[in-house]
């Protein structure tokens, strides 16, 4: 499982992040094509290498055409009148599942600290600066670039913030701006007095919504450094944001968060479509457990396994599927073996297989895939655990000859 740290010496933004991740070995042709995928034109994609400070970094931008638009629809000035036309806009694109929740869920936060400081409804809040497009390929682009170097854990570390006043449509703001402040309750800041918007609220947004802030010493096993330039030159610090990117693990044990709800006034034959929601939501793992409430009440525990940046995505479904008027969720550890998937062939037909490795790489465990053997079963009219024990078989099989081939 890859993770990045990002190290945000001089600021943070979503075009920094991207440039970054460039830096780290991330192909801008992939990532081009991916971005195609958006219902938007009107575009072009730059990449190339500057000095900040003493510093070389990789540079990214999204050079806008005068009139960018939606495809298949009128030109407009502003693409974007709301967060709600941005999900609009990502739910009709052809990207991944994963990248659709990822983006998602990142305006959902942004739109939420807009709301928030503007006292607006966040499905119908204007985003000002950031519902552009080109900040909507910058959080798309950051969540597809995470999904193309196969980064499943992401962690920043503390967060500097400048000073001063800027000035964006909707009207002269205070630096660090109200929605940067909103996203970073919680977490570890620095302020500095440098007159400049060091961390924007897209960085802010990506890192609070997808991110797991670290300060202090941690291993890692590094794979790349990379650069992404910031859009200054700033006396005596270089605005560029470093990332290391980590081509195995960065802790013995990564990091997920458990949602938890109790539930004593649900339907039983629900449970099988709320868990199928679940995990097309992007859960890891969902289990039901008895449990007693007060006044002995029984009632079912529903307990979901996910990703940090899957929390609110989840908890939609929860609310939205289930009796539930409150969900709790707290951190957890896990060591998790690498796990692979590949097809055997048996007497019956093809068979997915799932095989475990262990830290010296050799096959711990081999689990023939459930569905693939029940179906095999029922048009060959055999046991299925016959087909179990086949599959098993050919998956050794194939394992011996991998071996004596190397």
């Amino acid at each position: 499982m890859k993770s990045i740290y990002f190290d945000c010496i001089g600021g943070a933004s979503g075009d920094m992040i991207i440039a970054s991740l460039l830096d780290c070995g991330l192909k801008l042709s992939l990532l081009k094509r991916e971005l195609a995928k958006l219902p938007v034109s009107g575009y072009v994609l730059k990449s190339g290498t500057t000095m900040r400070g003493a510093v070389k970094a990789r540079r990214f931008q999204a050079a806008i055409g005068r009139r960018p638009s939606l495809v298949r629809s009128a030109r407009a000035k502003h693409l974007f009148s709301s967060v709600g036309e941005v999900y609009k806009t990502i739910e009709k694109s052809r990207l991944s599942k994963k990248v659709k929740q990822r983006s998602k869920a990142v305006f959902q936060a942004l739109a939420g600290a807009e709301a928030q400081v503007h006292a607006q409804d966040p499905a119908n809040v204007h985003l000002h600066e950031v519902s552009d497009l080109d900040s909507v390929i910058d959080i798309v682009g950051a969540v597809i670039g995470f999904e193309l170097l196969e980064i499943e854990t992401i962690f920043y570390g503390v967060i500097p913030l400048g000073t001063g006043l800027i000035q964006t449509k909707g009207g002269v703001l205070p630096l660090p701006s109200p929605a940067t402040c909103a996203l970073l309750k919680g977490r570890r800041v620095v302020f500095t007095n440098i007159p400049h918007e060091l961390t924007t609220p897209t960085a802010a947004a990506i890192f609070s919504t997808l991110g797991q802030q670290r300060a202090g010493d941690f291993p890692m096993d590094i794979t790349a450094v990379g650069y992404g330039a910031g859009t200054r030159q700033i006396e005596g610090l270089p605005n560029v944001l470093r990332a290391f990117y980590c081509g195995a693990e960065l802790f013995s044990a990564n990091e997920v968060t458990v949602l938890e709800t109790n539930l004593d006034d649900m339907m039983p034959t629900h449970f099988e479509y709320v868990m199928e929601r679940l995990f097309d939501a992007g859960a890891l793992d969902v289990y039901l457990s008895q449990v007693i409430m007060k006044k002995n009440r029984p009632a079912v525990l529903l307990s979901v396994i996910a990703r940090k940046g899957d929390i609110e995505a989840l908890s939609r479904v929860i609310f939205r599927e289930t009796t539930s008027l409150g969900v709790r969720f707290y951190d957890a550890h896990r060591k998790v073996q690498e796990r692979n998937i590949h097809k055997v062939k048996t007497p019956f037909g093809y068979v997915s297989v799932k095989t475990a490795l262990g830290e010296d790489r050799s096959v711990t465990n081999i689990m023939p895939e459930y569905e693939d053997c029940r179906t095999l079963a029922r048009r060959k009219n055999q046991p299925l655990k016959m087909l179990y024990q086949e599959a098993q078989r050919a998956a050794h099989g194939e394992i011996q000859r991998s071996r004596i081939k190397r």
